[in-house]
C-alpha cells in the first residue's frame, strides 16, 4: 500500500517566487533608472548564476522521500502500524506477515519533516519516529524499514541489507512515565499552591494619633501600588502572588507632618511562613505587624 501526504512546501515556493520576482523587478527599475543596458545585463547574470547555486543547494531539501514499513515479526504475527506527521495522519495500518506498507512526500523546506509510528502485535506496543528529516536526510531518500519484535532496522543501501537498526519506545513505559509526570506535577502544584503561590494580603492602618493624616506609597519591582492618604484609624489593603524565586519584596513611604520614613512592608523570605495575611499598625516608631497568636499588633519593627 502506497500513501502519498500533502505536501508542506507551499509556503516556502511561494516565498522563493516571492524573492526573485522582487529582484528582476528591482533590476528592472535601475534599467530606468540609470539606462544601462550592461549593467542590467552584467546584474543579471550575476542573478541567474545565484539562482542555479541556490536551486542546486536546496534541491535536496525537495527531495522526494520515500519510507516503506515491512513486517518481519518472528512467530507470524500481525502488525497493526499508524503513521502521522505533525499535517499528516496516514490511518491505522494491518499487516501481515512480510507485507509491507509505503507512503512518500516532501520534506519541509521550512520545518523539520518528522514522521512518529506506533506498532502494536499480540502482547507489546512501541512507537518509534519513523522520518526524522536531521537524521534521515544524508543516509536515505528511500527510508525502507525492517521491523522485528527486537527494534525497527533500516536497509543499508551500502551494505546492502537492513543492518541499521535503532530502540523502540515502549508504550508502557511511555504509558508510565507519563503518570509519574502527571503525579510530579500535581505534587508540585499543590505544594506551589498551598505556599509559595498562595497570595499575600497586606493592610495598613493609620495609628499615628493627634489625628494625624497618613500619606502612604507602596510599590514593587514590578508594582506600582499608588499613592494613599489616610486619616486616623482608616485603611487600605493589596494583595499579590509572590513568586517562585522568593525574592518578592514590596517597600512602602510613610509621610506626615514633619515626618519621612521607609518600611519594607514585605520580604518573602522574611514573611513568607509567618504571614500571609499581613495587618500593620503604623505608629510614630514604626509599623507593628498583627499576631495571630496572641491577637495583638506586638510584631514591630523600626523604620529603615
Amino acid at each position: 500500500m502506497v500513501v502519498v501526504p500533502l505536501a508542506s512546501n507551499y509556503k516556502s515556493i511561494v516565498l522563493l517566487v516571492f524573492f526573485f520576482h522582487r529582484e528582476l523587478k528591482f533590476n528592472f527599475l535601475q534599467i530606468n533608472e540609470q539606462y544601462s543596458m550592461a549593467w542590467f545585463n552584467g546584474s543579471s547574470a550575476l542573478l541567474l548564476v545565484t539562482l542555479v547555486l541556490f536551486t542546486v543547494t536546496i534541491c535536496d531539501a525537495f527531495k522526494t522521500r520515500y519510507v516503506r514499513v515491512t513486517n518481519n515479526l518472528e512467530g507470524g504475527q500481525t502488525l497493526s502500524l499508524h503513521c502521522k506527521s505533525e499535517d499528516d495522519d496516514l490511518g491505522l495500518q494491518t499487516l501481515a506477515t512480510n507485507a509491507s506498507f509505503e507512503f512518500h512526500f516532501k520534506p519541509s523546506f521550512i520545518t523539520i519533516t518528522k514522521f512518529d509510528c506506533s506498532f502494536e502485535w499480540p502482547g507489546a506496543s512501541h512507537w518509534f519516529e519513523i522520518y526524522n528529516h536531521e537524521r534521515e536526510k544524508v543516509y536515505c531518500s528511500k527510508c525502507y524499514w525492517s521491523v522485528t519484535t527486537a527494534a525497527p532496522c533500516r536497509y543499508d543501501w551500502d551494505e546492502q541489507k537492513y543492518s541499521k537498526c535503532f530502540m523502540k519506545t515502549s508504550m508502557a513505559s511511555f504509558t508510565g512515565n507519563t503518570l509519574l509526570l502527571v503525579l510530579l506535577i500535581f505534587f508540585t502544584m499543590t505544594m506551589f499552591c498551598a505556599g509559595v503561590g498562595s497570595r499575600r494580603h497586606i493592610k495598613v492602618t493609620n495609628d499615628l494619633g493627634e489625628n494625624s493624616t497618613l500619606t502612604v506609597h507602596c510599590k514593587s519591582k514590578n508594582d506600582d501600588i499608588g499613592e494613599k492618604v489616610l486619616a486616623l484609624h482608616d485603611w487600605f489593603e493589596f494583595s499579590f502572588r509572590p513568586n517562585v524565586w522568593d525574592s518578592t519584596l514590596y517597600y512602602c513611604s510613610f509621610a506626615w507632618p514633619n515626618n519621612f520614613k521607609w518600611f519594607d512592608i514585605y520580604i518573602d523570605k522574611r514573611d513568607r511562613d509567618d504571614c500571609r495575611l499581613c495587618y500593620y499598625s503604623v505608629v510614630p516608631n514604626g509599623p507593628c505587624r498583627f499576631n495571630f497568636d496572641t491577637n495583638k499588633y506586638d510584631n514591630c519593627f523600626k523604620w529603615n
